[in-house]
């Protein structure tokens, strides 16, 4: 800023300049003149030079004589108005953001509102925010408002915590109406579970064989499945029932460990089929806890195997047949069955003549 300032010729014409009530922003130069003088008002301070704490300046420019006794003086004011300038960057209202969201979450769901604010004047400041990059795992499945920082699903199915539970992404906002000064923020997306993994068996069938009469089997019938829901949830554990192949009710599953047992000995001779190797094709169900629950089924094949626990019975105890004294060698004379199959347990023959 330029000034002048004139006093009359002769020995009282030296003057000195200052200011006053300026806050120390400002300096004057020349501090001195004579007669006549122009002088400019300098910037002192520029830190002090703060639009966001002081828009306007008002101080006293000041010219004394230098003369000893009863100096003259004189003063102007000075009105100094501040421009502002782009000298602040946008600043988030958190540190990060940390955010939950269901993994079964549909198009269109508010995963996060990132906001900022700028203490700089129009689209300078807050005002010309603009929310103007997100880059992430996550990025390419979301989407973000650039005026409000609402950060919303673009895809559903976009989010199974079984293979990513946690997602970083960092969210850019730039001021000057998202041209100017940038900042970024991290967010953090935890996907919570949902059950919808059913447990799964680890064999696709299972087969066992056991004696009859045995308490049980030769080496332990266990099933076992697994559910990739979240641990330490109900979603996460597993329960087990017999729900088919067993109308007699000759076994049962513990529903926790999955293992199957005999209910009592088996008797291979009730069983209603025939041969010398004969099955029970059982269904075993294993579910989890959820809501609402999910289930699948697998193949029990429990093969039982007969045991030598019949001794051959006669139908009556006495049999009587008459024959000719001259009949052949060899010719039946009369036969036995046993309780189980129907087959001869004895067959009698004649093995001489001429009796």
């Amino acid at each position: 800023m330029l000034f002048c300032c004139r006093l009359l010729q002769g020995t009282n014409g030296t003057f000195r300049m200052f200011l006053e009530d300026d806050g120390g922003m400002f300096d004057v130069t020349p501090p001195e003149g004579v007669n006549f003088a122009s002088f400019l008002i300098r910037v002192r301070n520029p830190s002090l030079l703060d639009f966001e704490k002081v828009k306007v300046v008002n101080f006293t420019v000041v010219a004394m004589e230098t003369v000893a006794e009863q100096p003259k003086s004189s003063s102007a004011l000075v009105t100094v108005y501040i421009r502002d300038t782009n000298d602040n960057f946008p600043t988030f209202a958190e540190d990060s953001y940390e955010v939950f969201i269901p993994e079964d979450a549909t198009v269109g769901t508010t995963v996060a509102r990132i906001q900022a604010r700028d203490p700089d004047s129009g689209k300078l400041g807050t005002e010309g925010i603009r929310y103007t990059d997100l880059r992430g795992s996550l990025a390419d499945k979301l989407e973000m408002d650039p005026e409000t920082g609402v950060i919303t699903l673009r895809e559903s199915g976009a989010l199974d915590r079984e293979s990513l539970a946690v997602h970083y992404l960092t969210a850019e906002a730039r001021d000057d109406l998202g041209s100017g000064n940038r900042n970024t923020v991290v967010l953090k997306v935890m996907v919570q579970d949902v059950n919808d993994n059913p447990p799964a068996f680890l064999q696709p069938r299972y087969e066992a064989r056991i004696h009859e009469n045995a308490a049980n089997f030769p080496e332990p019938l266990v099933v076992t499945a697994r559910d990739n829901d979240l641990n330490g949830t109900r979603n996460h554990e597993v329960r087990y029932v017999l729900v088919g192949g067993d109308p007699g009710r000759n076994f049962t599953v513990q529903p926790q460990s999955g293992r199957v047992t005999p209910v009592a000995p088996l008797d291979f001779e009730a069983i209603p089929q025939q041969g010398d190797l004969r099955s029970f094709n059982l269904t075993i169900k294993a579910y989890d806890l959820g809501e609402p629950p999910l289930s699948s089924e697998v193949p029990v094949v429990v093969f039982v195997m007969d045991e030598n626990d019949h001794a051959p019975q006669f139908v009556s105890p006495l049999y009587r047949r008459v024959i000719p004294e001259d009949t052949p060698s060899g010719t039946s004379v009369t036969q036995d069955q046993d309780d189980s199959g129907g087959k001869p347990d004895m067959d009698m023959t004649c093995g001489c003549q001429g009796l």
